[in-house]
């Protein structure tokens, strides 16, 4: 059973959904925004905010057919660190990144 009061949906684009959240924490996020840009606003965006042990759901990271959030990924880690990440057996190739 879950908290409905501590459970918020937000839906948008990034970056614009981030501009008033500055100052949250998270502990699970839902992200499936395709392609390149989004992906990367919403891992800069949420990675540094996850609490610990914190997961980001990332969609279409194995896609064959949207390639951005795979190489969103690559790139991100390059820039800040490798990113623990398990990939998840689905028909839409995502994975799971879990904040240490």
């Amino acid at each position: 059973m879950f908290n409905k009061d501590k459970v918020h949906i937000i839906k948008g684009y990034f970056p614009d959904t981030t501009i008033n959240l500055l100052d949250k924490k998270y502990s699970l996020i839902s992200l499936d925004a395709d392609l390149y840009a989004p992906v990367l606003h919403g891992l800069e965006y949420f990675y540094p905010r996850l609490v610990s042990k914190g997961m980001i759901i990332l969609h279409d990271y194995n896609n064959l057919q949207f390639k951005g959030a795979k190489q969103t990924v690559k790139d991100y880690e390059q820039k800040y660190g490798k990113l623990l990440l398990i990939p998840l057996c689905d028909m839409h190739g995502t994975c799971i990144i879990i904040k240490p």
